[in-house]
């Protein structure tokens, strides 16, 4: 359980666990990063995160993507993983491609304005995804539900709301434990 460059207070998602469930909080590290005249986003995860470690302007988007997972997994147990790298198309190939130290990459994103697709001058995140493994990284793929809309209706975002359900990171392992 991720939001934009918090983490949340131990145990403060223990009412949603359950039989075969558990809330691994983290952090949404929010950085940015110049492309032209615009500020665009890069976000990556922060899973098993113990403190915040809060958003940053970078110029370069492959500076303020490897400053973002540099900072995560300089925390112990923490995890990186790469978020919705068509969003604002933010990052591309090789931004991704120079990155060390993230494990992870959401290739399905549900927030409406992601572009897991691509379009006709950008690739979908899969394909992104199929061409760092063919030049040898190691990143898993997620699928998340970036949803922050649980409380809000479609008058108050202009969209229609995402509710939790569509997409989770799933860990297989021997025991449900901290």
């Amino acid at each position: 359980m991720t939001d934009h460059n918090k983490v949340p207070v131990a145990g403060e998602h223990a009412s949603l666990e359950g039989p075969g469930f558990q809330v691994i909080d983290g952090e949404e590290v929010s950085n940015s990063a110049r492309i032209g005249s615009e500020w665009v986003a890069i976000h990556v995860n922060s899973m098993c995160s113990s403190s915040a470690a809060g958003g940053r302007r970078i110029d370069r988007p492959s500076d303020s993507l490897q400053d973002a997972v540099s900072r995560v997994i300089a925390q112990p147990g923490a995890i990186a993983q790469v978020n919705h790298p068509n969003y604002e198309w933010a990052l591309r190939f090789e931004d991704m491609a120079a990155v060390r130290g993230a494990s992870l990459l959401e290739i399905a994103n549900q927030h409406p304005f992601v572009r897991n697709s691509g379009d006709g001058s950008h690739p979908a995140v899969e394909t992104l995804w199929d061409r760092l493994l063919a030049s040898g990284a190691r990143l898993y793929g997620t699928a998340t539900d970036d949803m922050h809309d649980l409380h809000r209706t479609e008058a108050d975002l202009g969209y229609k709301p995402r509710r939790p359900g569509k997409g989770w990171v799933q860990v297989a392992a021997p025991e449900l434990a901290d």
